[in-house]
């Protein structure tokens, strides 16, 4: 199963209509738009907005076209965004992507490394975020009792205490009195001489809050809606719907909001919603199951 990917609606259905694979292709889409913020760009961006092809644009100097342009421009105003979310209290936390080097004839293993974030991935990051956020918004809106949204409580007391013991043999501590300063103290914890000191602090960080949660928007009072971890006051999911379900009934609310199609009467009823909701962390908390023990292969083959 390395370097595959499943996803979880039909073949048809998921990668030949949505996965854009050339400037002429006809795709199925949801966009997002932003008036008066986000100028237009060059009508190829949709076909090289993931992977290499945009780094190696935004890498090489010698280009000037219009595409390599508005990629630039593109992140630098994805910068500016992250650095507002930062700022906000927004924090850097999770595991590591980790990529096995394959033989080439046998396609045994024969090295483990970890995926490097670059600044084309950090630019399509940051406006799924926006993205997230501006739907989320606009859905909470037109459906104040039933609108799909996702939030992220904040840490429960006490929850860094076993960490922080460990963190005072280093001489360091994690402030969690707010995001803002857990995620100054979170950049306190590093030793030069131990480069992956601060990404395991990080990963125990992480393991040690609570799971972002789907909700209906009926079901709690709005100061309720932050996500702690993005330090935003409404977020949703809306830009995967191949391969996330929320995503899809945030995609039939926008739709019933611009007219395109009515609405099911199980989105409307705050009842129906609450178990759907209930069922999709289920499954979250199953995938994040999963997730963890994928990974054991990697960390025991990096740890050999």
């Amino acid at each position: 199963m390395t370097r595959r990917r499943y996803p979880p609606a039909p073949q048809n259905f998921a990668p030949a209509l949505c996965f854009t694979t050339g400037a002429s292709a006809v795709r199925l889409a949801g966009r997002s738009v932003w008036v008066g913020t986000f100028h237009a760009v060059h009508d190829g961006f949709a076909d090289r907005t993931h992977g290499r092809a945009s780094q190696l644009r935004l890498d090489d100097d010698r280009l000037d076209d219009p595409l390599t342009s508005s990629l630039r421009t593109l992140n630098t105003l994805a910068k500016k965004l992250r650095a507002k979310r930062m700022a906000a209290g927004a924090l850097v936390l999770g595991s590591p992507e980790v990529r096995f080097v394959l033989d080439s004839e046998s396609s045994d293993p024969t090295d483990v490394g970890i995926y490097k974030h670059k600044d084309a991935n950090s630019m399509v990051e940051e406006f799924m975020l926006l993205a997230n956020c501006s739907v989320a918004a606009v859905t909470n809106r037109a459906f104040p009792q039933c609108a799909m949204l996702r939030r992220h409580p904040p840490p429960a007391p006490g929850a860094f205490d076993a960490l922080n013991r460990s963190l005072a043999a280093h001489g360091f501590t994690l402030d969690d009195s707010c995001s803002l300063t857990l995620g100054r103290s979170l950049d306190k914890c590093a030793k030069p001489e131990d480069p992956y000191f601060n990404q395991l602090t990080r990963i125990m960080a992480t393991r040690s809050m609570n799971q972002a949660r789907y909700f209906s928007s009926g079901t709690l009072a709005p100061a309720d809606y932050a996500h702690y971890g993005l330090a935003c006051p409404i977020y949703t999911h809306f830009t995967s719907p191949i391969r996330r379900y929320a995503d899809q009934v945030v995609h039939r609310l926008l739709a019933a909001i611009i007219g395109w199609e009515s609405i099911s009467r199980d989105v409307l009823d705050a009842s129906a919603m609450g178990e759907l909701t209930d069922n999709l962390n289920h499954r979250w908390a199953l995938n994040w199951v999963a997730r963890w023990a994928s990974s054991l292969p990697s960390r025991l083959w990096a740890a050999r």
